[in-house]
């Protein structure tokens, strides 16, 4: 087989034109060098400094392992929103990547390497309107099949999912011969490229390293005129048929293989723009018409009188306002003492409404709205005037008129005025609560509804609203609630977050272990380890008494 004749671009495409497309070119690609992308000692100083409380254990063996250390000790959570941050910020495309997926469209292309946690490579091929063969996961066992085809991405890294994966003597050593297989494979069915990468501190490095000898050649791009200490030791060589090609722009040099040497044309995105723009949306189905709808005539009812203001009761200060406007109410109205009616109380200032000396009422076991279970079969009009000792009033026809007359007593939970005796000029303070069982039964519906959206702050706001009504129906359900998104927090190392939502628990529910246990497991992660005992004993104590 004849060898390349020279360490040039022009060379290496005379040499793929010659075997009439049996023999491609593979790429390893990193991000060295790219403008406006983090070197790997930058992303570990950022990991570092986001993540660092967690007690992260880094060995001094480069930038690229540290970050590859850092990442892999964070939860699978974080490690993704980073990783999802770090592409939302990506620099432009370099022309390597493009020149790339130019090389796959054309059929030049066998393998894409990739080593970086970018989706530049992905961009690239979206950009160039080429088809993706497939972007593989390097920690998957698909790649230990013949499955993967020319033009695919083969993600060393993992996906997102895991950065390098070797990072100790403890690796998985199945995904180690994956990853070799795939790395021996491009490197015996074609040329290898490398660009934009300098294996300090890699340990993927470690995979290029075990290539016994490269069929075809590996060629190292390099910005330095001189290559990297380890790389030079370990790589290359004439026997191997590894080469640095120093002093180089990885740009000019794909672009030089590309254009000149195997004649592709500029990207469509630059040769014909208008044309680029038409194929694309060409690619795209018609938008659908807007459906014709007939105008509908606004059939909204007259009302005769102004909706009634419905009144929160899950909002501790209109429960405050409610019972207000109930004690005045009580105040105006008067009580009754057996079955019969007192005057109405008359202000300090003397003005008031008139009295009514009688009122009869009939009760019935029909249940209202907001569940008062009573149904008033007469209702009094206020400043009726009395006619032989009876008030003038209304028949309650309906229901409707009787929610007319006595929706607000519904509201506020007066459905029992002999309750409301004032003492002393003032009404009683803990007579017209609101039905408070009734309100923590909501609670618990909304708070099961917050935690299962992971809303932290309404949650808190719920289990204080029901720690607030002082009746404990539905407090364990609640207790159960926060139990669960504390276990959440504690899953994503926000401790604060799940020391509040035990805390919220354990004043719920006293007998709940599991919301001590988790008050344990936070103190111990802030370093209380007395704490951690108190909390602990209190939950065996618990657990030893069921």
């Amino acid at each position: 087989m004849r060898a390349i004749s020279a360490h040039t671009a022009a060379a290496i495409a005379q040499y793929v034109k010659s075997h009439r497309r049996q023999i491609r070119i593979s790429a390893w690609i990193g991000t060295e060098g790219i403008e406006g992308w983090p070197s790997a000692a930058e992303l570990a100083e950022r990991l570092i400094a986001r993540f660092g409380d967690m007690g992260l254990r880094l060995a001094d063996d480069g930038p690229a392992s540290r970050y590859a250390q850092a990442l892999a000790q964070i939860p699978p959570a974080s490690r993704r929103f980073f990783l999802r941050e770090l592409r939302d910020t990506a620099p432009p495309i370099p022309w390597t990547h493009l020149s790339l997926a130019q090389l796959a469209g054309d059929g030049w292309l066998n393998l894409i390497l990739a080593t970086g946690s970018d989706d530049l490579i992905e961009r690239a091929f979206h950009l160039a309107g080429v088809p993706l063969g497939s972007v593989v996961d390097g920690r998957r066992p698909e790649l230990a099949v013949d499955g993967v085809r020319s033009g695919s991405v083969v993600r060393l890294e993992g996906l997102g999912e895991n950065a390098y994966p070797f990072i100790g003597d403890d690796d998985d050593k199945n995904t180690l011969a994956t990853l070799r297989q795939a790395v021996y494979r491009a490197a015996a069915d074609s040329v290898m490229i490398v660009a934009r990468y300098d294996g300090r501190g890699d340990p993927l490095f470690e995979l290029l390293c075990d290539v016994g000898r490269f069929g075809h050649g590996l060629y190292w791009i390099g910005r330095d005129e001189r290559p990297p200490a380890d790389a030079a030791q370990r790589l290359f060589s004439e026997k191997r048929n590894a080469h640095y090609l120093g002093g180089r722009d990885a740009d000019a040099f794909l672009l030089a293989l590309t254009r000149d040497g195997l004649g592709l044309p500029e990207p469509a995105l630059f040769a014909d723009p208008e044309e680029y723009v038409r194929r694309m949306q060409a690619q795209v189905a018609p938008r659908p018409a807007a459906p014709y709808e007939e105008p509908v005539a606004d059939e909204t009812p007259v009302l005769e009188r102004p909706p009634r203001t419905t009144i929160n009761l899950m909002d501790g200060p209109r429960r405050a306002a409610a019972r207000d406007v109930a004690r005045s109410r009580a105040v105006d109205a008067g009580s009754k003492h057996n079955g019969k009616a007192q005057p109405r109380r008359q202000p300090e200032n003397g003005i008031g409404a008139p009295e009514v000396e009688t009122i009869e009422e009939t009760l019935d076991e029909t249940p209202l709205s907001g569940g008062i279970g009573m149904m008033v079969e007469e209702v009094i009009m206020e400043g009726a005037t009395p006619t032989n000792g009876r008030a003038q009033g209304s028949r309650a026809s309906g229901f409707s008129d009787i929610e007319d007359a006595f929706h607000d007593d519904a509201v506020y939970g007066l459905d029992n005025v002999d309750a409301a005796e004032p003492s002393n000029g003032k009404a009683a303070e803990d007579v017209f609560e609101p039905p408070l069982a009734e309100v923590n039964h909501a609670v618990a519906i909304e708070a099961r509804e917050a935690a299962d959206r992971g809303e932290f702050d309404r949650f808190i706001l719920l289990c204080d609203e029901a720690l607030d009504t002082r009746v404990k129906d539905y407090h364990t359900q609640i207790a159960m609630y926060a139990v669960t998104m504390g276990n959440d927090m504690l899953a994503r190392r926000k401790y604060y977050r799940a020391g509040f939502c035990f805390d919220r628990a354990a004043s719920l529910d006293p007998d709940n272990s599991d919301a001590f246990d988790g008050l344990a497991t936070v103190a111990k992660a802030k370093g209380d380890s007395s704490g951690a005992e108190r909390y602990s004993a209190k939950a065996d104590s618990i657990k030893r008494t069921r």
